[in-house]
């Protein structure tokens, strides 16, 4: 196998490049709608999920490990750096633009990209293994994706769904409420896809390629439902 085998060929430029162009639809939509800043935080969620999709379709070129392993460090980050967003926007329809004001989603971005940044500790202590060996494919070590993905649980995953449930409890509007159901389901759907991917770089257990794969089945509709999902919010 190499490092562009058909099925990575496929996997990269076929489907994932599918999704990018999907993505890239989906913040057009957001922003031309409006540019106000509660679109330009839900925007960028997409955004670096975007980056992720293209700095894993670079690295495929790449049979240099000191660069690939770089490279993967930032795909990683950029993935699981995404989901802030989704909180943060959830937090300002909870508590308003004014009491989440600039300084406050600054700080909460930037304590959340410090820790996660802090995996670099294990990454470097051989927490990830891409090179010829694995046939160019990352695999990660059990610390380094523990760590991954407790931080990403804690710091995102929980205050996201807590909020997006306090966001439904709040509305009125039937309408509206069946809509945001929609963007639970999505938000779900993307982490469990995110957490899925992570975990099939650490093991190919039966059970995590039966849940990457209905998660890659499932991925398109997941990010267009967490759209579909706040469209009003986003007037």
């Amino acid at each position: 196998m190499t490092a562009l085998d058909p099925n990575r060929f496929y996997m990269l430029y076929i489907y994932q490049g599918a999704l990018l162009v999907f993505c890239l639809f989906i913040i057009y939509k957001i922003l031309t709608r409006s540019k106000k800043r509660l679109n330009i935080v839900f925007s960028m969620v997409y955004i670096w999920s975007a980056v992720g999709l293209v700095l894993n379709m670079v690295f495929a070129f790449i049979i240099i490990e000191e660069i690939v392993l770089i490279l993967d460090f930032l795909t990683n980050f950029s993935v699981a750096f995404a989901p802030i967003f989704l909180l943060i926007f959830n937090m300002i329809l909870l508590k308003s633009e004014k009491y989440m004001n600039t300084p406050k989603q600054l700080g909460i971005i930037g304590v959340y990209a410090l820790v996660l940044f802090l995996k670099i500790f294990f990454f470097v202590d051989d927490g990830v293994i891409v090179n010829e060996s694995t046939d160019w494919f990352p695999i990660f070590s059990l610390a380094y994706l523990l760590y991954v993905i407790v931080i990403s649980t804690l710091f995102t995953t929980i205050p996201i769904l807590y909020t997006s449930y306090r966001i439904y409890k709040r509305f009125d509007d039937l309408d509206i409420k069946k809509r945001w159901k929609f963007f639970i389901v999505g938000v779900i759907g993307l982490i469990l896809y995110m957490d899925f991917v992570f975990i099939a770089n650490y093991t190919s257990n039966i059970i995590v390629s039966i849940g990457l794969s209905i998660s890659l089945l499932g991925i398109f509709f997941y990010i267009y439902a967490m759209y579909y999902g706040v469209g009003r919010q986003l007037k």
